[in-house]
């Protein structure tokens, strides 16, 4: 049988079109997008209680997650190891969002779908995912403005749709820190803005210094035993 060159040329193609991006391409929240949802919810240093108050502590983490167990937790964290916290907190909203996803999806695409679904909890009825494997990226994107309640929530719900359509992080990298008193009660007043990327940055910077840090007093001490055993040498 025969090849009519239609079928010959649908063929060629065929196998001359770009593969399709693979599903499993984006497994993880940038560290952008750390960052701008950590600049969302906020952080806690010590232990504080919930708006149904549980024992809370750094983003959101409570006994459920893991440890530390904010109940018998009297210390402070470090803005490192909030951060690195909520890194580990977030792998479960990062399967979640995996577990629906049929179509690929940009980097600031997911991103934006892990904020939501921290935020809502609502990723698998949502329908903006409906509309997003259904290759309807525009709808998608404004059902993210179904979820606006309450009122409140509205801002941070238009910068994870403006994220999710324009790949836009709107947090510069900043986090405000709140304090809580020996009750648990955060001092929503009191807040103050860090340079969260700055923080992490340092950090990056420190331990990529550290390894040759560790190597000069070797160093000297090779230097000064070469010294040693030179001046045995003398007559």
């Amino acid at each position: 049988m025969t090849t009519s060159p239609k079928s010959a040329a649908a063929t060629a193609g065929a196998r001359n079109r770009p593969a399709k991006a693979s599903l499993a391409a984006v497994q993880s929240v940038s560290r952008e997008g750390l960052m701008e949802l950590i600049g969302h919810e906020g952080i806690v240093q010590t232990r504080y209680k919930d708006s149904v108050g549980v024992w809370t502590i750094g983003v959101g983490h409570t006994k459920s997650a893991g440890p530390p167990n904010p109940v018998a937790f009297l210390g402070t964290m470090t803005i490192a190891e909030v951060y690195d916290l909520f890194r580990r907190d977030i792998a479960k909203y990062e399967a979640d969002v995996r577990s629906v996803l049929t179509v690929a999806v940009s980097q600031t695409e997911f991103d934006a779908l892990v904020s939501f679904h921290f935020n809502t909890g609502g990723i698998r009825r949502a329908s903006l995912v409906q509309s997003l494997n259904a290759g309807d990226r525009q709808s998608a994107a404004a059902q993210f403005m179904n979820w606006s309640r309450p009122a409140e929530i509205i801002p941070r719900r238009k910068k994870e749709q403006k994220l999710f359509a324009q790949g836009h992080y709107s947090g510069g990298g900043k986090a405000t820190v709140y304090p809580a008193d020996a009750d648990g009660k955060v001092k929503w007043n009191q807040g103050r803005i860090i340079d969260l990327a700055s923080v992490l940055d340092r950090r990056a910077a420190n331990t990529l210094e550290t390894p040759a840090a560790a190597a000069r007093p070797r160093t000297a001490a090779r230097k000064d035993a070469a010294r040693r055993a030179s001046r045995s040498k003398l007559p």
